[in-house]
């Protein structure tokens, strides 16, 4: 049961990709993003990197329904500042038990909820290289952001523990599986390359390092006979990312235009330690590809950008093989 749960909360962690070229906005423009996103899983990848059913423990798939924001606004022509919530705000989700389980148990499976606030991005982008860049260069662009993840993911353990415990006594009561984010403070960077080979087409090399500052975390622990509450320091050391995106866009008119990506990511993570004792088997890796298609009007009162996107899992390590939907729509002011 346990096992199952922890999959289930990587299941919902899952974050709608963004261009991470090393483009900025102009001085004076705001861009609102709002992305709805649907999480899909019924396979988990085990410590061999090898799939498997999530049936291995009682799950047999589950939905997690998202609401995801972002905010960015250009200070200058080379910095803009940004807060990203992305994952946001987990606010429904199903989940399936496996079918020969008896019905009190599966019950207890399909009770448990994903759904909860994640941790929120703040920080600020500026542009070194580029054709409005510090350093001016027409076939180039480079940037470097700095930021810190704000921890937002409230979790009521004992309300959980307590919910949980309902289910085993013959009551009907949904309960958290746990949080949504890891609910720690992190500071991290963001290095963004871009290589431009026309006015239509360029590839964006990117990477992001978080380090992930211990915090002492009440969590509630699940078995088939109960659950229990405790507290402890949680340190998750620090996450790697790096991507290969490339980027085309072709335009239909002066006001409307086209474009397409497929963004290759790959994201990793050491052992998690709690209370200073390192427990095994809890590194990751995760490889994904997302292919992206959108379309730009710029001849509204607002201009609006949407983005349709499909993540699919090709590979990892003690992470859900999850697929994920998500319809980016982007509105843009000048002040």
């Amino acid at each position: 049961m346990k096992k199952a749960l922890i999959i289930l909360l990587l299941a919902g962690m899952i974050a709608p990709v963004f261009a991470d070229d090393a483009l900025v906005l102009p001085k004076g423009v705001m861009r609102f993003r709002t992305i709805p996103a649907l999480s899909l899983t019924s396979q988990q990848f085990d410590n061999d990197g090898e799939r498997q059913d999530l049936e291995s423990g009682n799950v047999d798939s589950s939905q997690v329904w998202a609401l995801n924001f972002a905010l960015e606004f250009g200070i200058t022509e080379q910095i803009n500042i940004a807060a990203q919530w992305t994952p946001g705000w987990q606010f429904a989700s199903t989940t399936s038990a496996s079918g020969d389980l008896p019905d009190a148990q599966a019950k207890v499976i399909e009770n448990a909820q994903q759904t909860g606030l994640n941790d929120l991005f703040v920080g600020a982008k500026a542009q070194i290289l580029g054709p409005d860049g510090y350093v001016p260069n027409d076939d180039m662009r480079f940037a470097v952001s700095l930021g810190a993840l704000v921890p937002l993911s409230v979790y009521d353990a004992q309300e959980a523990a307590d919910n949980y415990n309902a289910n085993l006594t013959g009551g009907d009561e949904q309960y958290r599986a746990g949080r949504a984010g890891r609910d720690v403070w992190a500071i991290g960077a963001r290095l963004h390359y871009d290589y431009i080979f026309s006015e239509m087409f360029y590839v964006n090399l990117f990477s992001e390092t978080q380090f992930f500052l211990p915090r002492d975390l009440e969590n509630a622990s699940f078995s088939n006979t109960g659950a229990s509450t405790s507290e402890a320091e949680f340190g998750y050391g620090y996450q790697q990312a790096f991507e290969i995106d490339p980027q085309f866009s072709m335009p239909l008119s002066e006001s409307v235009s086209l474009s397409g990506s497929l963004a290759t990511r790959y994201t990793m993570t050491p052992d998690i330690e709690i209370a200073g004792n390192t427990i095994d088997d809890t590194a990751s890796q995760l490889l994904t590809v997302t292919p992206q298609v959108g379309a730009f009007f710029r001849g509204l009162p607002v201009p609006i950008e949407t983005k349709l996107q499909y993540s699919v899992p090709v590979y990892g390590v003690n992470r859900a093989a999850t697929n994920s939907l998500a319809l980016q729509i982007n509105t843009y002011l000048a002040f």
